[in-house]
């Protein structure tokens, strides 16, 4: 190495960069509402309060959007699991 910067042409930058952002996106979630980040172990946004994506316990797949009345992946119903 000389002590000189490497300069990256655009296509190593643009690796780089999309690596970046998929390495950030295992640390954060994101609002599918307003597009904030959040940590993972949050379950609610703080910006707009919209619930989170989590894993439902029964089949460990992603919940819907707040709202939703079943599981899209095992078909138990949601509403009146969430409830109390």
């Amino acid at each position: 190495m000389s002590g000189q910067p490497r300069h990256l042409d655009l296509a190593e930058f643009e690796r780089r960069l999309k690596q970046l952002h998929t390495d950030r996106l295992r640390l954060v979630r994101e609002c599918h509402e307003c597009q904030s980040v959040a940590p993972l172990n949050w379950q609610f946004c703080a910006q707009c309060g919209t619930r989170l994506a989590t894993a439902y316990p029964s089949c460990g797949s992603q919940l819907p959007p707040a709202g939703a009345q079943f599981c899209g992946h095992c078909g138990i119903r949601l509403a009146s699991n969430l409830e109390g």
